[in-house]
């Protein structure tokens, strides 16, 4: 926390209007009053576009006064609009129209000017929606996302460069959608129980706008960080309709969540992603099915970490992903195995890749990042593989076992198009599994033959574990592939 010391009104709010210049908005006062130790701002529009949608509303009233410790208590009003308009994906212009309310709102502000400590309780946040117009349509989409128990804090230094850490939670949230139109007729009815997110930003120079150039400031030296926590969720819905041809369509589900956790950090160095979900079910009754669908697991994790900026130097990447304990239901499973022929034992999926890669152009850049995303322009990949390691590559299904590791590197003919490096695969259950498909009438005895014939060509016997078989394979520079030393390519 910072040292103590006096800060004024005024000095508050310009703390707050540095914040929002740098986040990419525009802020325009109507109207400024100073009466004693307390400053009144009438009618401040805010303003900001991003990706191609734009986000606007009008605060009626903020008031910010001295306690008389040094400190500041800033009131925003209770209730304003917020406006959404942008294009959609088919060049459509929409608008969306809510209404915020903030009962009760308070925020108190201490330490001095550079060094600026602001907390806040807001007993209830409601997000109320009313419409949303496409083109010439509007449909009326009511609903009201509620947040209870929002508190949390944000310091900001500032100078040449300046910094925000923030920490914010919320003790329960609720959102209803109940759309009474003609067709559908939607009910959703859902919780998250409590919400805690903690993070900061570091690095950001004073004259550059993350907004319009996020690339040009994190070469300035910016790097940001965040956590999200999320508890228990749970959703119920329900909806009745007609189809496109006027027969009745019908449906209701549930959904559960054990709590789940993501974690983000992005600088010049790369971005990272990882998170990690708990328990999940869920179950969906769909008119004209006979039976529910239903599926669950047990847990679920992803780590993504890219480089972002350019260089002539190759850089690290990883990907990584993992789901345990996934099950369907048996009504789904007696569709096409009516017999259980197949294991229904939960399944498993695990990958693991790292490895090293050349970023051709700045990924964040939006200078660059159309062309970097148009097919049609020469040399449009925006990066090129260098380096791709297999760590793990297993999937557990169906009575099938398979697992992969090795590495791979561009070879000098074709690139990654033909890569040279090594394979080292084992596999087990998979003959009884192909067998077992070809009963059912799922695989042509063509197919079956040839999976078999190449397990027992190339499928060599683990004499430390009976059932399973190996394969090491090779693909070597001139484009030559062998498998347990037999040339195949």
């Amino acid at each position: 926390m910072p040292a103590f010391a006096d800060v004024t009104p005024e000095q508050v709010w310009q703390n707050w209007l540095d914040y929002y210049k740098s986040a990419g908005y525009d802020v325009t006062e109507g109207n400024r009053e100073l009466a004693g130790d307390t400053l009144t701002l009438k009618d401040v529009a805010f303003a900001v576009e991003s990706e191609g949608s734009n986000v606007s509303f009008v605060v009626p009233q903020v008031e910010l006064q001295a306690t008389g410790d040094g400190k500041v208590r800033s009131v925003y009003s209770d209730e304003f609009p917020v406006l959404i308009s942008g294009k959609t994906a088919e060049d459509k212009d929409f608008e969306l129209t809510a209404n915020l309310s903030l009962p009760g709102n308070e925020m108190t502000s201490s330490g001095e000017v550079g060094d600026l400590t602001h907390e806040y309780d807001y007993p209830s946040i409601v997000v109320s929606l009313d419409k949303i117009r496409t083109g010439s349509e509007e449909v009326a989409i009511p609903t009201n996302p509620t947040f209870i128990g929002n508190t949390g804090s944000l310091r900001s230094t500032s100078g040449d460069e300046s910094s925000w850490d923030y920490t914010h939670k919320t003790e329960d949230m609720t959102f209803k959608l109940n759309v009474q139109a003609e067709n559908p007729k939607v009910n959703l009815d859902g919780s998250i129980k409590g919400v805690e997110i903690a993070g900061k930003m570091a690095g950001a120079k004073a004259d550059v706008n993350m907004q319009d150039n996020l690339s040009a400031a994190l070469k300035e030296g910016l790097n940001m960080d965040g956590k999200l926590n999320m508890g228990d969720l749970a959703l119920t819905f329900d909806f009745a309709g007609t189809d496109e041809n006027g027969a009745p369509q019908s449906g209701s589900g549930t959904v559960s969540a054990a709590p789940s956790d993501l974690f983000f950090a992005m600088s010049s160095e790369g971005l990272t992603y990882q998170g990690n979900g708990g328990k999940v079910a869920a179950e969906v009754t769909m008119m004209p099915l006979p039976f529910p669908i239903s599926y669950g697991m047990e847990s679920s994790t992803f780590d993504m970490q890219f480089p972002v900026s350019a260089s002539d130097d190759a850089q690290p990447f990883k990907f990584g992903y993992s789901l345990a304990g996934l099950t369907i239901g048996d009504q789904i499973w007696d569709m096409f195995d009516p017999t259980k022929q197949l294991s229904r034992d939960p399944a498993n999926l695990e990958i693991d890749l790292t490895g090293q890669l050349k970023v051709l152009r700045d990924l964040l850049d939006p200078a660059t990042s159309a062309a970097a995303t148009d097919p049609t322009a020469p040399d449009a990949a925006p990066f090129e593989p260098v380096e791709i390691v297999i760590n793990q590559l297993a999937l557990k299904a169906i009575g099938a076992n398979i697992e992969a590791n090795g590495k791979l590197e561009p070879s000098e003919a074709a690139g990654m198009d033909q890569p040279q490096g090594n394979l080292h695969v084992r596999f087990s259950g998979v003959a009884e599994v192909v067998q077992k498909l070809a009963q059912m009438g799922l695989l042509p005895p063509d197919q079956v033959m040839a999976v078999n014939a190449m397990i027992g060509a190339f499928g060599k016997e683990d004499p430390s574990n009976p059932g399973t078989r190996t394969i090491d394979i090779e693909m070597r520079d001139d484009g030559s592939v062998f498998a347990n030393g037999q040339q195949v390519q």
